[in-house]
């Protein structure tokens, strides 16, 4: 488990040495730094790319670290988010949006700008819907994939009334929008 530490610029020095030093107690300290980074709603990396992007950051780190005559500036915390941000920033460049194209593309008028629009939006919706509880997913699957009627979910699937499913689904709508608001 990762240890906490403050700013003291010394504790940070320590922490580094122990880091280059390959100790697990450092190295659990920054890998959880770097994750908690790589993990932000903010940054949108899939997860299952955000394992090997752990991985090429504390590679970074341990590189840049260990060069000699390497003088922390300012935190090590710092250095290491500047680091983990830095990969996500060069992952996000490097991904490639593809947009299928169809035997008929000339002529279907969709704008490609619109089509990339809509996925990212798409992107974003499948991230929030990850965050919620398992049984708003399931109840908005129902809904809105399975297109069953509430009636069909209150008698054949849940057993709820149809009042508490539509008020339950209003609410997990919302917290849909407010965890989908935070994806940027």
């Amino acid at each position: 488990m990762a240890r906490a530490y403050d700013s003291n610029p010394d504790q940070e020095q320590l922490l580094l040495e122990s880091f280059l030093k390959g100790q697990p107690h450092a190295y659990d300290t920054v890998e959880a730094w770097v994750g908690m980074t790589i993990r932000s709603a903010r940054m949108a990396i899939p997860p299952d790319e955000q394992a090997d992007l752990a991985q090429e950051a504390l590679t970074d780190i341990l590189v840049a670290a260990g060069r000699e005559g390497f003088q922390l500036n300012r935190s090590f915390r710092g250095f290491v988010r500047k680091i983990a941000v830095a990969r996500c920033i060069d992952w996000i460049r490097k991904r490639r949006i593809v947009i299928p194209l169809w035997d008929d593309f000339p002529g279907t008028g969709d704008d490609p700008l619109e089509q990339l629009s809509h996925k990212e939006r798409g992107h974003r919706l499948r991230l929030a819907v990850m965050d919620l509880s398992e049984p708003c997913r399931k109840l908005i699957g129902q809904r809105f994939y399975e297109r069953l009627s509430y009636r069909e979910i209150a008698q054949f699937v849940n057993g709820t009334n149809e009042g508490t499913l539509r008020v339950r689904l209003h609410e997990c709508l919302k917290r849909l929008r407010r965890i989908a608001a935070d994806i940027v």
